[in-house]
C-alpha cells in the first residue's frame, strides 16, 4: 500500500489542481457577461472594442484551463499507483504551481497589448505575455503528466473502468500535446496570422476532444452509482483513445495547413467522439430509468449533461456554414462536458476534505441554473444561425431577422442564468471546502 505521506502528497496535488479547475471558471465567468451582452444591447460599441480579448480569454479558461485542470485531479484521484514506484519530490506542486500562475498570467493579458486571433481551439492574443501564459499551463500539464506516466499500475487499470479512463487520458494528453509540437516544428517560418495558429493547433484540438469526452464517460459512470460489466465499458472506454493513436496518418495524408489535413482530424473526431458517448448514454438512461437516479445534486448534473451533450449533437446535424449554429453545437457539447465534470467535483469534495453538498438547496439549484441556461443561450444561438448571423462577431441581432428579438431573449437571458450556474458552482465548492477545514 502507498505510504501515508504519499497518500497525503496526492490529495495536496488534488485540492491544488481543483483550486485551479474553479479559479479558470470564476474567472472565465467575468469575460462571459462582456460576451453576453456584446450580442443582445443595442450601441453597445465599448463592449464591442474588447469582444474579441474577451472571447479569447473567456473560451480559453472555460474549456481548456479548466479541462486540463479537471485532469490532472482525475489523475490524481483515480489513477493506481504502483508503491514501488519512486517519485521526484516537489514536482506535483511545482506542476500545479506554474499551472495556475499561467492561468493568471493569462487573464491579465486581456488588458496587454497583442491582436486577438480567433484560431480554433485555442484562440490566442498575439502578446509575450498570453503566449508565457498559455507555455505555463502547457508545462503545468505536462509535468503532472510525466510524473505520473512511470508510477501508473497499467496492469490495475484493466480492473476498473474509472482507472482505465484516466490512465487512457493521460495517453491522449501527452499525444496531443506532441501534436502541437510536430505542428508548429512544421509551420516554422510561415507568417504567423490567424491561419498559421488554426494550423498549429488543428490535430492537438482534436485530440483533446478524445480526453474531454472520455473524462466526460468517466464522469457518467461514476455520477451513476450503477454497477456495469466491466469489459464492454473498457472497450466503450477505449473506442476514442484507440481512434486517436491513429493521429499520425494525419500527417502522411498532407500537410499541416492543407485540407487533407484538417479533413482527416475532423472525420477522426466527428466518428470516434460520437459512437461511444452515445451509447454509453442510451446504457445509462435505460438503467436509470428503472433504477429512479436520487435527485440530489449529482443525479441532476448527470441528467443535464447528458441533456445538454445530445443537444449540441443534434445541433450539429444542422450546421451549414460558419453561423451561430456553430457555437451552438460546442457549447451543448462542452457545457454536457462541464456539467458532467461539476457533478464529479461534488463527488470528489468529501474525499478532498470538503463537506458533503448533494443535498444542498444551492447545490440542487446550480445545476437547473446551469443547464437549463445554457440549454435556452445554445437554442438562441441556433435560431440566430439559422438566418445567416456569423459566429465570432459582436452586435446586436433583436432587429436582424424575424424573431431576431426572440433569440436575442433566449442569449441574453440564458446566458446569464448559465453565468449565475457557473458561480453558484464556485460558491458551493469554496463554502464546503470551508465547511470541511472547520
Amino acid at each position: 500500500m502507498p505510504s501515508n505521506t504519499q497518500e497525503e502528497k496526492n490529495l495536496s496535488a488534488a485540492r491544488w489542481w481543483l483550486f485551479g479547475a474553479v479559479q479558470a471558471l470564476a474567472i472565465s465567468g467575468v469575460f462571459a457577461v462582456v460576451l453576453v451582452l456584446s450580442r443582445v444591447i443595442k450601441g453597445a460599441d465599448p463592449l464591442k472594442t474588447i469582444f474579441y480579448k474577451s472571447l479569447v480569454v473567456h473560451v480559453d479558461l472555460s474549456v481548456l484551463v479548466w479541462f486540463l485542470a479537471m485532469v490532472c485531479l482525475i489523475w490524481c484521484c483515480f489513477l493506481p499507483r504502483r508503491p514501488d514506484a519512486p517519485r521526484l519530490p516537489y514536482v506535483s506542486g511545482a506542476a500545479a504551481g506554474i499551472f495556475i500562475a499561467g492561468l493568471l498570467l493569462m487573464a491579465s493579458s486581456f488588458f496587454g497589448g497583442g491582436e486577438a486571433h480567433m484560431s480554433n481551439y485555442i484562440p490566442v492574443i498575439a502578446s509575450p505575455l498570453f503566449f508565457l501564459s498559455l507555455g505555463m499551463i502547457l508545462a503545468g500539464v505536462m509535468l503532472a503528466a510525466l510524473d505520473a506516466l512511470p508510477v501508473v499500475g497499467w496492469r490495475a487499470c484493466l480492473q476498473q473502468s474509472e482507472a482505465f479512463a484516466a490512465a487512457a487520458t493521460l495517453l491522449v494528453v501527452l499525444l496531443s500535446f506532441a501534436a502541437f509540437y510536430l505542428s508548429a516544428w512544421l509551420m516554422r517560418g510561415e507568417a504567423k496570422d490567424v491561419s498559421w495558429y488554426d494550423s498549429v493547433f488543428w490535430a492537438g484540438g482534436h485530440l483533446l476532444q478524445f480526453a474531454w469526452v472520455e473524462v466526460m464517460m468517466l464522469a457518467w459512470i461514476v455520477l451513476s452509482g450503477l454497477s456495469l460489466s466491466r469489459k464492454p465499458l473498457l472497450i466503450l472506454l477505449g473506442v476514442g483513445p484507440a481512434i486517436a493513436l491513429l493521429s499520425p496518418v494525419g500527417y502522411l495524408v498532407g500537410a499541416v495547413d492543407s485540407e487533407a489535413h484538417r479533413r482527416f482530424f475532423t472525420e477522426m473526431m466527428k466518428w470516434g467522439n460520437a459512437v461511444a458517448p452515445g451509447v454509453l448514454a442510451l446504457w445509462l438512461g435505460a438503467k436509470l430509468v428503472r433504477c429512479r437516479l436520487k435527485p440530489d445534486a449529482c443525479g441532476l448534473l448527470l441528467i443535464a449533461s447528458l441533456v445538454l451533450f445530445f443537444a449540441g449533437g443534434f445541433i450539429s446535424l444542422l450546421i451549414a456554414g460558419q453561423d451561430t449554429r456553430v457555437p451552438a453545437h460546442y457549447h451543448g457539447s462542452i457545457v454536457g462536458v462541464t456539467l458532467a465534470l461539476m457533478g464529479l467535483v461534488y463527488h470528489l469534495l468529501p474525499s478532498l476534505g470538503g463537506a458533503e453538498v448533494r443535498l444542498w438547496k444551492m447545490a440542487r439549484l446550480q445545476p437547473l441554473l446551469y443547464g437549463f441556461g445554457q440549454l435556452a443561450h445554445i437554442t438562441g444561438l441556433a435560431w440566430a444561425g439559422g438566418y445567416g448571423i456569423e459566429r465570432k462577431t459582436p452586435g446586436d441581432i433583436s432587429e436582424a431577422f424575424e424573431g431576431g428579438n426572440i433569440a436575442a431573449a433566449l442569449i441574453r437571458h440564458g446566458g446569464s442564468f448559465a453565468i449565475l450556474g457557473g458561480m453558484l458552482f464556485v460558491v458551493v465548492v469554496i463554502r464546503s471546502m470551508l465547511k470541511g477545514r472547520r
